[in-house]
């Protein structure tokens, strides 16, 4: 576990984690890790910001049918929230890419890739959490994307993550996405973690410290995994995952600079490369903007 930010205590916050990987359909593919990351990533949130019990809720497998994620965010979600409240949402499962819209559908225990009205449309979760008075959240989305049974994978559109969904609320939200785009998202077997939550967990213990100035940010922390998900994929897995942090660096945007753990970062860092992106050129691997880490 990753030190407590005495600091940045939240008794105010809240935590929603979620983690699929078995469907009641046994035609779904497992999502290998997920109720495990799901179940540490909470602990580390709670760890992190002394976060009472009370307001941390946690789904896994059977738990996470449909009926449980609209409860969770239409119900139990609007009693707690406030205007001090800090939301980490936390998602590792599939999901589903509408191969019309694009849309991001996620995919509950009893949901099938055949039937749309069984998933659960991020654009719906975003909604709803922008309607409540919080401060601020963090999505924190790690799963492996599938397209529409039978479509065309050559003509459909890219996945709408939430870059276009609500610029009016980009300095109050902060996304992680783990995987951009139609593929499935590496496991770190070895650790028994996906690759993306395993360097979020390891940025969560303080090496995502990028300036080392004692404190992670939630920026820093999403441009951390960032780059050691695209490094990792290349050489230890031989493909690609690209990771998508939303606000990008550049947009100003408060919610970069929110302390979200303890920074612990004892490695030297080239702080020339600290503001760089990973690079998405097609044309050439991606580019890791720091070496830490394992």
């Amino acid at each position: 576990m990753p030190a407590s930010l005495v600091m940045g205590k939240q008794p105010r916050a809240i935590i929603i984690a979620i983690g699929v990987g078995t469907y009641r359909d046994e035609q779904v593919p497992v999502i290998k890790y997920a109720s495990h990351d799901a179940a540490v990533m909470a602990e580390y949130l709670h760890t992190i910001g002394s976060v009472p019990r009370e307001r941390i809720r946690i789904l896994l497998d059977r738990q996470g049918v449909q009926r449980e994620f609209e409860e969770t965010f239409t119900q139990w979600l609007r009693k707690r929230a406030d205007a001090e409240t800090v939301l980490y949402v936390y998602f590792s499962g599939r999901a589903v890419v509408d191969s019309s819209t694009g849309e991001v559908l996620l995919m509950p225990y009893d949901g099938r890739l055949v039937d749309p009205e069984h998933l659960y449309p991020l654009s719906r979760l975003q909604a709803l959490v922008s309607q409540l008075p919080i401060q601020r959240t963090i999505f924190m989305l790690d799963a492996s994307l599938d397209p529409s049974p039978g479509a065309d994978v050559t003509a459909m559109p890219s996945p709408d993550w939430p870059s276009g969904m609500d610029e009016q609320r980009k300095d109050v939200e902060m996304w992680m996405v783990g995987n951009r785009s139609l593929q499935e998202a590496n496991v770190y077997d070895r650790e028994k973690h996906s690759l993306f939550t395993y360097y979020l967990l390891r940025g969560l213990q303080g090496v995502a410290d990028l300036d080392r100035d004692e404190m992670v940010m939630a920026g820093e922390l999403c441009l951390y995994a960032r780059g050691q998900v695209a490094r990792a994929a290349r050489e230890q897995f031989g493909n690609k995952q690209d990771p998508l942090c939303v606000p990008p660096i550049g947009r100003g945007a408060m919610i970069r600079i929110h302390p979200i753990a303890k920074g612990n970062n004892p490695k030297p860092v080239r702080t020339e490369n600290i503001l760089e992106e990973p690079s998405t050129d097609s044309t050439g691997p991606a580019k890791s903007p720091i070496l830490v880490g394992p």
